[in-house]
């Protein structure tokens, strides 16, 4: 139960966090008296499984557990995650979502051209997975956490300055150390599929985690200060371990 809710939360409500959790926290329902009625509610109707209920104890990591959750949605909208967009504008696609306030996260594929403006119709939003042949215009609702962008041009001017976004993967467009440089709560950044302007740039960010293929990580003189975590995509795993070991013997 959140007492403490965010800015577009509400106190009271729900949410879900843990293991088998996709996202960092799912949201459930706007309060237990909610689920309390849709349980009521199903009990009339004759709607719950005898044989679900005797077996919920008995391992609760079982999938018919999801079966519950069928009883709780019904008081909130469910949405699907992933979307084609093909070559309809991304504003058309964001107003057939059943309610914007209850997007999380979102794969957005078999895109050409696509300007992520549209998406300040979805302000939940954390997490976004884009697939696009074309250019990308990154501008992106304020709490996003995650993104992973696979694109043929991106511009990342656009998210300068995002106040939450701390993962960002990227496959294909390049990228320029400055722009990341601009994202303030960035910590882990993959960008073993794509190329850097400046890749020597990257042992200033404020990074945990990094993760370059061979070619970057032999750029790279010395590693981010408050680096945790060196990912290596490609082969010679070996010797770039050694090496890495001598540049931070800590």
């Amino acid at each position: 139960m959140d007492l403490d809710p965010g800015p577009l939360g509400r106190s009271g409500q729900l949410l879900k966090t843990g293991r088998g959790i996709d996202n960092t926290v799912d949201y459930v329902a706007e309060s237990a008296t909610s689920v309390l009625a849709a349980v009521v509610a199903a009990a009339r109707a004759d709607r719950f499984d005898p044989i679900l209920i005797e077996n919920l104890d008995e391992d609760p990591d079982d999938d018919e557990y999801e079966d519950i959750g069928v009883l709780i949605d019904e008081f909130h909208t469910s949405y699907p995650q992933s979307f084609a967009i093909g070559g309809r504008a991304l504003a058309e696609v964001v107003g057939e979502f059943p309610d914007p306030l209850l997007v999380q996260a979102l794969f957005l594929h078999t895109a050409t051209t696509l300007d992520l403006t549209a998406l300040a119709g979805t302000p939940r939003l954390r997490r976004l997975f884009v697939n696009a042949t074309g250019h990308v215009r990154a501008s992106v609702p304020p709490l996003l956490e995650s993104l992973t962008i696979t694109s043929g041009s991106v511009d990342w001017a656009a998210l300068a300055g995002h106040p939450t976004l701390w993962e960002l993967t990227v496959t294909g467009a390049p990228v320029r150390a400055a722009d990341l440089a601009a994202l303030p709560a960035l910590t882990r950044l993959d960008l073993s599929a794509t190329e850097v302007d400046d890749v020597a740039a990257l042992a200033d960010l404020d990074l945990r985690v990094l993760i370059l293929n061979p070619g970057q990580w032999d750029k790279l003189a010395r590693l981010p200060a408050r680096l945790v975590c060196a990912g290596f995509v490609g082969d010679g795993a070996e010797d770039w371990a050694t090496r890495i070991r001598e540049i931070h013997p800590g």
